[in-house]
């Protein structure tokens, strides 16, 4: 009896499991849809955009900003050593991230304070 309690159990558990993460799918949106890899994404502290990383086609990664609304985006670094885990400001006017330059990584900031974000 214990061991019919316990499959009925497990199988419960993924059932529930299952569609509960079916469940979030509905509430989940992706604000890109490429084939590239987009990670280490933050809102903007207004709430009007987002700032990630990018890797595309095997390149290092770079730093993008995009409209939450309209979903246009704008690239902001263009090197070949790479830029990723950016954080806004709090007043929304500077990126800081991470760059990898020669042979270590460095903290850096942006002023995107000019951009039409």
């Amino acid at each position: 009896m214990k061991a019919n309690h316990f499959i009925f159990t497990a199988v419960a558990l993924i059932l529930v499991g299952t569609t509960y993460a079916q469940g979030l799918m509905h509430l989940e949106t992706c604000f890109t849809n490429d084939s590239w890899n987009n990670r280490y994404a933050t809102y903007a502290p207004d709430g009007k955009s987002i700032v990630y990383a990018q890797s595309m086609k095997g390149s290092r990664p770079e730093l993008f900003i995009q409209s939450i609304q309209s979903g246009e985006f704008q690239r902001l670094t263009k090197n070949e050593d790479g830029e990723t885990l950016p954080a806004w400001s709090p007043d929304g006017n500077h990126i800081i991230y991470t760059a990898y330059r020669g042979s270590s990584f460095q903290i850096c900031k942006m002023d995107i304070s000019i951009l039409d974000k």
